[in-house]
């Protein structure tokens, strides 16, 4: 086995952690759901009926509830990770610190995506939006939009650990 097989495997394997531990409690995705759907929501009372306004602004909206969303579930994974005193376990793990970054950011990005996905029906729904024949196109920007956030979501999240954590 190659060293990138190696590598991969032990992204993989952290990216698992993550991903179990959140599949096991569910907190932050109930929490990132319900805030996303208070966010869009709330706007949506505040715009009132206006479908012209709402029509205008809808997009930027829905990425105001990612972004939102998306810190929410950055935060929260890095606290469990001080809050179980996991940090220093994770970072004896024999694996390259680039490992341990991508492990992370994969976990954070499927989690941030799977809001988002769910998202999606409940901004049609309180907006009266038909985005269903536009998903692809949809899918098309979200998918590497998320990506970005999580990667520098993760990124100044693992900076400032030892920050919050004194």
């Amino acid at each position: 086995m190659g060293w990138r097989m190696i590598f991969a495997r032990r992204v993989l394997a952290i990216a698992r952690k993550d991903l179990v531990a959140e599949w096991r409690d569910r907190e932050s995705i109930t929490a990132m759901c319900f805030f996303a759907f208070l966010v869009l929501f709330l706007f949506n009372f505040a715009l009132g009926g206006d479908q012209t306004l709402i029509r205008e602004a809808s997009s930027g909206l829905l990425w105001l509830a990612f972004a939102f969303t998306g810190v929410l579930g950055l935060a929260r994974s890095v606290q469990g990770e001080l809050a179980n005193d996991c940090l220093d376990g994770l970072l004896l793990y024999p694996a390259e610190r680039e490992a341990i970054f991508l492990g992370k950011l994969f976990g954070s990005f499927c989690v941030i995506l799977l809001v988002e996905l769910i998202s999606f029906p409940i901004f049609a729904i309180l907006y009266n939006m038909d985005i269903w024949s536009q998903l692809p196109k949809l899918l098309l920007i979200t998918v590497p939009a998320t990506l970005g956030f999580a990667t520098a979501g993760t990124l100044l999240s693992t900076m400032t650990v030892g920050l919050r954590a004194k």
